[in-house]
């Protein structure tokens, strides 16, 4: 029984042969593979570091929000006397 085999299956397997297998999944270029490298970690990266930016903005923006609630009702008990409450004009 005859085995027909082609060229290129032989280049193939004679390629596959050269590399060991753990090391046919890098690129073959260095640029490649600093891209990758850079998809991998450097945008996850940046985009933590975006989500972390501003988060920190919105606590620091609520945090002087609520220092101005707090002193404005300081203020309302010191000149009127009535714990910050508000008048209301019900009838």
């Amino acid at each position: 029984m005859a085995v027909a085999v082609s060229v290129g299956a032989l280049e193939e397997n004679a390629f596959n042969r050269s590399a060991p297998s753990h090391l046919m999944a890098l690129p073959p270029d260095l640029i490649t593979l600093l891209a990758a490298l850079f998809m991998l970690f450097g945008v996850p990266l940046i985009l933590f570091s975006i989500v972390l930016l501003y988060t920190g903005y919105v606590r620091y923006d609520a945090e002087q929000y609520l220092e101005e609630l707090e002193a404005e009702a300081e203020e309302g008990v010191d000149e009127h006397g009535d714990e910050g409450v508000a008048e209301s004009n019900d009838q």
